[in-house]
């Protein structure tokens, strides 16, 4: 027999938290978006945004084609609509990142509100706001698959617990439309989203069997994408699966786990304190839900075989801050030796923010003067005669010394730049001009032909970066 649920206060006043947290979440992507629009300066966007050039107008290709690693369709939605308004001007996808992420943190918010209080939901959300991998994903137009992914994944969370909770029907589909698209953004999701929900449902007696179906179906959907959809995402039989594992979840406890909260004791006084509420039978569905968010986040990028990177644990992180949120709003409510431990936690992430912010404005203005000299330095080339041929390191040398941009994405940012009738060679004898767009590349160049001495063109320099365009 179903249980009373409480229903929703339809005269509650305006929450301005909501706004606050808007308002609060955008203001790095504003700061990104005013300071790197200057160019798309990294592979993965120039594919990107060189398909949406041929494809935007073509639904079926949105829906049918796979760019890179996995079947993303709302990734290629995202820039096919962004180039068919704003074409190949890298200041607008910024944005449309940044209002995704704030979106998205408003969501996180309205679930810490609902699932314990608001105080927790604005904890939650402070603390994502200063997380490493949080900035990195404004700073680069290609994580915007993330990006949007995690929108989902709150909003659809949200509207579930919602659904769950009040038994309100508008939720319930405003969660399924959500939990498709997410499915449709990126993988982990396809996990988050269910064991989340079954999580909660388990363990707050709401044990339904239609709600059962509801939230297995998406595991059907994972097994398709992971062996017939795209199997290379899939764990692969090229390495010892222990051994990936191993090593991955090493990597992300000493690298990365710790270090996006700049120190350890917030987060380890949390877990501590959640063991003990679990354990005295207080907040059990929510700190569980919590942690079966962050293992689930975590779990399939320990087995695949794509490189991890810090960026990987956007997802979990989520569940990570919501626990703490919880844990820390909760903890705040006695005058005990709970609270104690919390003050001294929260005082010991306080203390890291001046030197978080500092990184993130150092590492900004870096970004941004690097883009600036590649820019210019490309923009030099305009001045040179129709089919001229130019001179740009082939992919061995670039990868000898770590440089990103192959040839074949420097080709195409030269169509997006309106500079196709320019021949990109990597036959040095073949050119008759040399383009060195950053420092990497003069760098590269003094090592690779120290006794060429090429004729300067156009020196650009920004910050501690500069780039030439020279003459053989």
């Amino acid at each position: 027999m179903k249980k009373n649920a409480p229903k929703i206060n339809k005269n509650k006043s305006i929450d301005y938290f909501i706004l606050f947290i808007f308002i609060l979440s955008i203001i790095v992507p504003i700061i990104v978006a005013s300071s790197q629009y200057y160019i798309v300066s990294y592979g993965d966007d120039i594919a990107w945004i060189s398909w949406a050039q041929n494809h935007h107008s073509n639904i079926l290709d949105i829906l049918t084609a796979k760019l890179g690693t996995g079947y993303r369709p709302m990734m290629n939605m995202w820039y096919a609509v962004g180039y068919t308004l704003w074409g190949s001007e890298p200041f607008y996808y910024y944005l449309l990142s940044g209002v995704l992420f704030s979106g998205s943190m408003v969501f996180l918010y309205l679930l810490g509100k609902i699932l314990h209080s608001k105080s927790a939901g604005v904890i939650a959300v402070l603390l994502y706001l200063f997380l490493d991998a949080s900035f990195i994903l404004v700073s680069k137009i290609n994580f915007i698959a993330t990006i949007g992914e995690i929108f989902f994944i709150t909003s659809a969370l949200y509207y579930s617990i919602r659904f769950f909770k009040n038994g309100d029907k508008l939720s319930m589909w405003f969660a399924i439309g959500l939990s498709t698209l997410a499915f449709l953004s990126k993988e982990p999701s396809i996990l988050i989203i269910p064991v989340v929900n079954l999580t909660y449902l388990w363990y707050s007696g709401l044990w339904r069997k239609n709600y059962i179906i509801m939230n297995l179906l998406p595991f059907i959907y994972l097994f398709l994408m992971m062996f017939y959809i795209t199997p290379d995402v899939g764990s692969g039989n090229d390495v010892n699966l222990f051994q990936r594992v191993s090593t991955n979840l090493q990597f992300y406890f000493n690298t990365e786990i710790t270090s996006q909260f700049k120190t350890p004791i917030l987060l380890s006084i949390s877990i501590i304190i959640a063991g003990y509420y679990y354990a005295t039978r207080k907040l059990r569905a929510e700190i569980i839900l919590c942690i079966m968010w962050f293992i689930v986040a975590v779990l399939p990028f320990l087995i695949t075989q794509q490189p991890v990177q810090p960026t990987y644990l956007a997802e979990a992180n989520l569940g990570m801050v919501l626990l703490i949120g919880i844990v820390v709003s909760e903890g705040l409510k006695k005058n005990n030796l709970i609270l104690g431990l919390l003050i001294i936690g929260i005082m010991s992430q306080a203390i890291m923010i001046p030197g978080q912010i500092s990184n993130m404005k150092y590492y900004n203005h870096m970004v941004a003067d690097n883009q600036k000299t590649f820019l210019e330095t490309v923009e030099a080339i305009k001045q040179l005669p129709t089919n001229e041929t130019v001179f740009y390191f082939s992919n061995n040398v670039r990868q000898k010394y770590g440089m990103q941009l192959t040839e074949d994405f420097f080709k195409e940012y030269l169509c997006i730049r309106d500079l196709c009738n320019i021949k990109v060679v990597t036959s040095y004898t073949d050119a008759n001009y040399i383009i060195l767009p950053s420092s990497l590349d003069v760098y590269t160049f003094q090592k690779e032909m120290p006794n060429e001495k090429p004729s300067i063109v156009q020196q650009i320099k920004n910050g501690n970066d500069y780039g030439y365009l020279l003459k053989r």
